[in-house]
């Protein structure tokens, strides 16, 4: 029988075979299979980061050991051209769209990278669940019509939800930082802050409002003097100053100022309070006082936090665009203000650090 005969033969009689049957994967051990299955998982995590990773074509940017794709940035452009709705990505929107992607896409990098590296990335169940959400604030069908009208897919909105989670999640660790204060650093606050901490001068006063012109109401102090008479019409008023001082007589724009920087016991000249005239008396100065550390404690914890908080988010920003834009490569005709090539002027970007 001729060789291709036989070789006919034999193809037609060997059994067809399931995958998995009869050719050794049955019999994989378990170490190379868990081992496969990692391997089987990197790549769906790759296929899910298309959005902001290789894809399809030439690498155009490479962020540490992560690259961005032509196709991506290609593929982003278009969505940002047709009103891509963001949440935890931001769009600097100047440039061109391409260029817009690009930052974009090195963006999700960035926070994706220090979340990692600071151990706090966000779970695959975690995205999912954000992305669920935002389907149901919206609505499934509004959702999808969205998607389809910018281009978009689930692995876009995925990306963004993962980037949202990572900074939120990043800002919940430097909050946690600045809220961890000691008692002996409340105490230094206070001591190093007392003007933040004492109550102003008071000035308990008596005027008579709404008089039609100064020579009306210089004709009734004349008229009933500043005894009783006065008393009896005025309105009391204990009013207190914050800034330190009294005004100088050129800085005076204001009734306050006026009584500020009136004399005890003298009747102020007319002084103007929106359109008509006022005089005053000024009856009793209260000097201004600190208050004990015991009575505004709380006060003082939540302003070293607050401080804290912008020292830390300052600090923190710095170093986080210093170390990511050092390890971000863009090939030429691709260089944006991320990139490390990057030596024109730093534009102002939106912070995507949640500071509240």
């Amino acid at each position: 029988m001729p060789r291709s005969e036989q070789k006919e033969r034999r193809f037609r009689q060997t059994p067809r075979r399931r995958f998995g049957e009869g050719d050794g994967s049955a019999r994989m051990p378990r170490r190379r299979a868990r081992a496969t299955a990692a391997i089987a998982a990197c790549v769906l995590l790759a296929a899910v980061a298309a959005g902001c990773g290789a894809g399809d074509g030439p690498t155009v940017a490479h962020v540490g050991k992560g690259a961005i794709g032509q196709s991506a940035v290609a593929h982003w452009a278009h969505a940002l051209e047709h009103g891509a709705s963001l949440q935890g990505l931001r769009d600097e929107r100047r440039g061109t769209a391409a260029q817009r992607a690009l930052g974009l896409l090195i963006a999700a990098q960035w926070v994706d990278g220090e979340a990692a590296r600071q151990g706090v990335a966000p779970s695959s169940d975690a995205v999912s669940k954000a992305v669920n959400g935002r389907k149901e604030a919206n609505g499934v069908s509004e959702f999808e019509a969205a998607l389809h009208a910018s281009g978009q897919t689930i692995g876009d909105v995925e990306l963004d939800a993962r980037s949202e989670l990572a900074a939120a999640a990043l800002a919940g660790k430097l909050v946690q930082r600045a809220s961890q204060i000691t008692e002996a650093e409340v105490t230094s606050y206070y001591e190093q802050h007392h003007k933040l901490f004492t109550e102003g001068e008071e000035r308990q006063t008596e005027l008579i409002e709404n008089l039609p012109s100064p020579a009306a109401a210089t004709a009734l102090v004349r008229r009933i003097g500043t005894g009783n008479a006065f008393k009896k019409r005025a309105l009391k008023e204990a009013v207190v100053r914050t800034v330190s001082g009294a005004p100088a007589p050129g800085d005076i724009t204001n009734l306050s100022d006026a009584i500020f920087a009136a004399r005890q016991g003298v009747v102020s000249p007319p002084t103007k309070l929106n359109r008509t005239w006022t005089v005053f008396i000024v009856r009793k100065i209260v000097p201004a006082k600190l208050k004990p550390l015991a009575r505004v404690r709380r006060d003082a914890e939540r302003r070293l936090i607050a401080q804290r908080h912008r020292q830390l988010f300052a600090s923190f920003e710095r170093e986080y665009k210093a170390r990511w834009k050092a390890r971000t490569i863009c090939q030429r005709g691709y260089v944006v203000p991320k990139c490390a090539q990057y030596t024109g002027p730093q534009p102002a970007e939106e912070s995507p650090f949640p500071s509240e």
